[in-house]
């Protein structure tokens, strides 16, 4: 039995109680959102713009941090346009009802319209998001059921960060996960001059994964704790409080900062996109990098310049398995350190070990 399924310790009652004594945990958000200093009755038809910010990166500088020479054509059998099919509110309903998912697909017109985003004018974004899928998706169910977690959370960093592990916001959250510098230290990440492991896929997932853990538990509700992941839990807070103490996302929303009432909405569309892409006429981007990977305990200093040279591989691959490592030097000779090749790759490395 999943342990986010067992009652929290913390009831409702205590927690309403904590909010209002101000006796908080000392989180910090991952991403810093402007905290509304009144609450505005403001309905969902006004924020329509107010999406997050990976749904508004120009597609040029998203392929280039994703390094666009990895990407080839789309499949053959895969039926793909420009035109997104409409269907009726029976039909979202219906296949969101199939979907099997522990945190609740909701659909209602706000989650339609976060729907209409990806299929119509984010098409092409999709395609290569689901291309970086085939990559790093395998990785996060890995990661999120050794955390007792539910696997559709992997859909977070689509939101966060269409998948795009160097991307950085514009109030300078980083990764996958989008972790701001304060909160990743707090969740166990090393961030220093030449090595920020917000942008190491395995480690920034596993810090994820804390931290969202650490938020169900305050409020033992999925779609509360992934609206706190976006602006954190003091704001959450202060939502329940302006609202009466109401618990459910849906009655605080008016009452939560302008992007996060689009928050959970976008997750649970981008959750839906991805499993129905098929039927909205969009496919895949396939990558041509080498999905099999595995890691070295690199013992000595090492640039990537070297280790391309002597295994004969693109150094930009190098990079794109490594983005930890911010000057492109492993600090091996400081303590041992990861380095992740394709699978062929290691298998060289340690072969020529001697060389390098």
């Amino acid at each position: 039995m999943y342990e986010f399924l067992k009652p929290d310790i913390m009831n409702r009652t205590r927690l309403l109680i904590l909010i209002m004594t101000g006796i908080l945990l000392p989180f910090i958000q991952p991403a810093a959102q402007q905290t509304e200093t009144e609450a505005e009755a403001h309905s969902t038809d006004s924020i329509v713009d107010f999406f997050p910010e990976s749904l508004n990166v120009d597609i040029q500088k998203l392929l280039e941090g994703w390094h666009a020479s990895f990407f080839s054509s789309t499949e053959d059998f895969c039926v793909d346009d420009d035109v997104n099919p409409t269907f009726s509110d029976i039909i979202y309903r219906m296949r969101m009802n199939r979907m099997m998912t522990v945190i609740p697909m909701m659909y209602n017109e706000t989650v339609r319209r976060c729907i209409d985003r990806y299929a119509i004018r984010s098409r092409k974004h999709l395609r290569y998001i689901m291309g970086m899928a085939d990559f790093y998706f395998p990785m996060f169910e890995q990661i999120l059921d050794a955390h007792h977690l539910p696997l559709e959370l992997k859909y977070l960093a689509v939101v966060e960060s269409a998948l795009n592990p160097v991307i950085q916001s514009r109030v300078g959250a980083s990764g996958l996960w989008q972790f701001m510098l304060p909160t990743g230290k707090i969740n166990g990440l090393e961030i220093n001059s030449l090595i920020d492991e917000r942008l190491d896929p395995v480690k920034a997932t596993e810090a994820a994964c804390r931290y969202i853990q650490t938020l169900y538990n305050m409020y033992d509700d999925w779609h509360l704790a992934l609206a706190a992941y976006n602006c954190g839990p003091g704001n959450v807070n202060r939502a329940i409080v302006r609202s009466g103490g109401k618990m459910d996302f849906w009655q605080i929303i008016n009452y939560l900062p302008r992007e996060t009432r689009l928050y959970v909405p976008t997750f649970i569309a981008a959750a839906y996109i991805m499993t129905y892409h098929c039927d909205h006429n969009i496919c895949p981007v396939r990558a041509n990098f080498a999905v099999a990977t595995d890691t070295i305990m690199v013992e000595r200093a090492l640039h990537f310049d070297q280790i391309a040279d002597i295994l004969q591989i693109n150094k930009e691959a190098i990079r794109f398995y490594n983005p930890q490592y911010k000057r492109e030097i492993i600090p091996g000779n400081i303590r041992p350190s990861v380095l992740r090749l394709p699978l062929e790759s290691t298998f060289a490395f340690i072969d020529r070990s001697d060389s390098v």
